[in-house]
């Protein structure tokens, strides 16, 4: 995450130097390990280095904050979230996030805790995607930690990491059958959770379709493992897509963003939908003439997200696909500003 020290020189002299000295360490510390990006004015550097006492390397990283700072400065005027370190915070205001130097405390610069339902697919998948948009953005470097927070534990974990006082995101599925407007319910909740604790450095990202393998193309997931003794359910499901394509229909409302990937789509399984995404689901099935009763669509199994993350052929596919204007335009708003709540900058340990 960007933190700016937006505290003039005469400001910084008003400053209690000790509480001064500790928060200015803390923020190098975060800037020099590349857990988040440090903004400081080339004024205020030169006052931190001329009336604060510092070690050689924590001079060293202050000269080359001033340094960086004409390209940095500009991040501030792009940055959907940013927090700004002054004499005294205002209630926050747009991507401005106000806090003082008292409130500057070791664990707000610690990574950002990154909450996913999965660590090691979930997360896998979103690391190779939040790299390829970063790249497709040109972006700035991205840190981040981990954290599993998968089913029922994601409300515990959450409010953990927010009584640690950590920055925190969290991607959910939304689990959904068809399109939907109203708010998810889990984000309710986590929101609820933040806002009684008074944390607002937090973002909850919903996907606009039912899990993280529908964010795969069919085209690329047609290629795994998975997919070998499914040739009948692609073609459905590349004849639905075609028979979408002709009707101009929004992708982010494509039968695939909610068709249960690791299930697939039978009677069963249609008969246990809520009425309005079973009556979605057939609209979209009378597309092609599809009686589901009579044919189903057979499920991938849940080894997708594992044996895309297994193929370096999938991957680079994926990540093609990612640098596209069109899935850009579709999903780039969900994952930008969890890319600015990671944002850092390339560690320097030596």
């Amino acid at each position: 995450m960007l933190f700016h020290l937006d505290i003039s020189p005469l400001q910084l002299a008003a400053s209690n130097r000790d509480e001064l000295t500790i928060a200015v360490q803390e923020l190098l510390r975060a800037h020099r390990y590349g857990h988040h990006l440090i903004v400081i004015g080339r004024k205020e550097t030169e006052w931190l280095a001329a009336e604060l006492k510092f070690h050689p390397p924590e001079r060293a990283m202050l000269a080359e904050i001033a340094l960086e700072y004409t390209q940095t400065a500009g991040l501030l005027q792009r940055a959907s979230r940013y927090v700004a370190i002054v004499p005294q915070p205002a209630a926050s205001n747009g991507p401005r996030i106000e806090i003082s130097l008292g409130d500057l405390k070791p664990y707000l610069l610690e990574r950002t805790a990154l909450l996913v339902e999965d660590v090691d697919t979930d997360g896998r998948f979103y690391a190779l995607v939040f790299q390829a948009l970063r790249k497709a953005l040109r972006h700035g470097p991205l840190s981040w930690e981990l954290v599993h927070g998968g089913g029922d534990r994601l409300p515990i974990v959450f409010q953990s990491k927010v009584t640690d006082r950590r920055v925190v995101c969290a991607i959910i599925d939304s689990d959904l059958s068809a399109p939907r407007s109203e708010q998810n319910a889990k984000i309710k909740r986590l929101t609820k959770i933040a806002t009684e604790l008074g944390w607002p450095h937090f973002h909850v990202a919903i996907l606009p379709c039912r899990e993280a393998e529908n964010l795969i193309p069919l085209d690329i997931l047609a290629k795994l493992g998975s997919a070998a003794q499914r040739t009948p359910s692609i073609g459905i499901l590349r004849s639905i897509a075609e028979a979408e394509a002709k009707k101009n229909i929004d992708k982010l409302t494509e039968f695939w963003m909610y068709f249960d990937i690791k299930k697939g789509l039978s009677e069963p399984t249609l008969a246990a939908l809520k009425k309005k995404e079973r009556d979605w689901v057939q609209q979209r099935a009378k597309l092609i003439n599809l009686d589901v009763g009579l044919t189903p669509i057979e499920g991938f199994g849940d080894k997708v997200l594992h044996q895309l993350l297994q193929s370096n052929l999938a991957c680079s596919e994926l990540v093609k696909v990612i640098a596209t204007k069109n899935w850009r335009d579709c999903f780039a708003g969900l994952f930008s500003e969890l890319l600015w709540l990671c944002l850092a900058r390339t560690p320097k340990l030596t």
